[in-house]
């Protein structure tokens, strides 16, 4: 643990650190527009029969994208800690911690996004209460993306400034 506030302490001064910053700052943003111009939200996506129907026959299952962007997460974590712990060049490996905890934050909700993109769709042609629910959820689950990815930039900033 001393050894992470000791690198909190001196990966500040690094300007790649503050790059990463600036880049998840700059996600966080394409979130917000993301949400703000949903074709979906905003009843400007065209949805063909066959889209619904394919969106109906679709069975919920976690991908080999999540799959592989959460063993990516996981392996950056442990990776960064390790060149923490052993003093290797700690600013990269701050960037690793930041980076592997952004996916492992951010894939599920993603994942929650894309199946309420697809509910939407299945209840494209369903009455106005099944609409509604799935547009919600869709709206809810955007806004928990969003939040998160403010909230992620906002602690290592918090963090990088704290020590």
């Amino acid at each position: 643990m001393n050894r992470m506030i000791e690198t909190l302490g001196m990966v500040g001064g690094y300007s790649q650190v503050w790059v990463a910053v600036g880049i998840l700052v700059l996600m966080a943003l394409y979130s917000l527009i993301g949400w703000r111009l949903c074709p979906y939200l905003r009843g400007t996506r065209v949805i063909s029969t066959e889209e619904v129907e394919a969106a109906r026959a679709h069975r919920f299952t976690g991908n080999r994208r999540f799959m592989l962007a959460m063993l990516g997460g996981i392996a950056a974590v442990l990776a960064g800690l390790g060149m923490i712990s052993k003093a290797i060049y700690p600013q990269y490996g701050f960037l690793l911690v930041v980076s592997g905890v952004y996916l492992l934050q951010t894939e599920p909700s993603r994942l929650r996004l894309r199946e309420a993109i697809i509910r939407v769709v299945a209840t494209e042609d369903a009455g106005p209460p099944a609409r509604i629910d799935a547009k919600n959820r869709l709206r809810n689950d955007h806004g928990w993306l969003v939040g998160l990815n403010f909230l992620i930039p906002a602690a290592v900033i918090a963090g990088l400034l704290a020590f």
